[in-house]
């Protein structure tokens, strides 16, 4: 059993206003890389504003507790951390939330918490939801729902994605090739309602297309 304890500082921006926009990522399965994509869109979230970039290590560490973010949602004293998060809103533009690669409850926190929730995949991967995903349908998440397909660097259109998109239902669907700073920005603001004008190169690579 974990007994929690309220922190007694932690280093955070003063507020600037709205309170934090929620962003949850969950995989598609197991082998996406998840770690990777998560810094990438953080990265790109700063832009805009401060970002606290969490997952179930980042938060035991900021809490200041080994086992915190595995707090039981049903134990009362996990309103003391339920508590400590709402704070954060007040101090950050953008918290990420990266789930768990398995089912667990820092992933049912991370969907409780959300106000967008990204499922996170890989075009090389199996298109059929996986436990992850069904168990996220069955928790009837009211965040807006979009699909991110992941690309190797080298792929200059993407193809297929109607096997991603014929047993999901999403918002939203958009393509980034890994490691592209550009397909982050698209991805980045159109989660933060800013989105801008395709321009596509020349060449053989040509931009991503982010589709609603």
């Amino acid at each position: 059993k974990i007994v929690l304890r309220h922190p007694s500082s932690l280093r955070t921006i003063s507020a600037e206003g709205a309170p934090a926009i929620n962003v949850a990522l969950i995989p598609a399965n197991a082998d996406v890389p998840l770690t990777d994509f998560a810094q990438d869109l953080a990265a790109g979230l700063a832009a805009f504003g401060q970002v606290l970039h969490l997952n179930s290590a980042r938060m035991d560490q900021l809490y200041g507790q080994e086992g915190a973010a595995q707090t039981p949602l049903e134990e009362p004293t996990a309103a003391i951390l339920d508590s400590w998060l709402s704070e954060q809103e007040s101090r950050f533009g953008y918290i990420l939330y990266v789930a768990d690669l398995e089912w667990s409850t820092w992933t049912r926190r991370c969907l409780r918490q959300a106000d967008r929730l990204l499922i996170v995949a890989h075009a090389s991967g199996d298109p059929v939801p996986g436990s992850m995903e069904s168990a996220t349908e069955a928790m009837a998440v009211k965040a807006r729902v979009d699909l991110v397909i992941l690309h190797p660097p080298s792929v200059s259109r993407p193809s297929d994605t109607h096997r991603w998109l014929a047993r999901r239902r999403v918002q939203a669907h958009h393509h980034v090739r890994e490691g592209e700073s550009a397909g982050i920005q698209r991805l980045v603001r159109r989660l933060i309602g800013r989105p801008t004008g395709l321009v596509l190169s020349g060449g053989a690579a040509r931009g991503f297309r982010s589709e609603e």
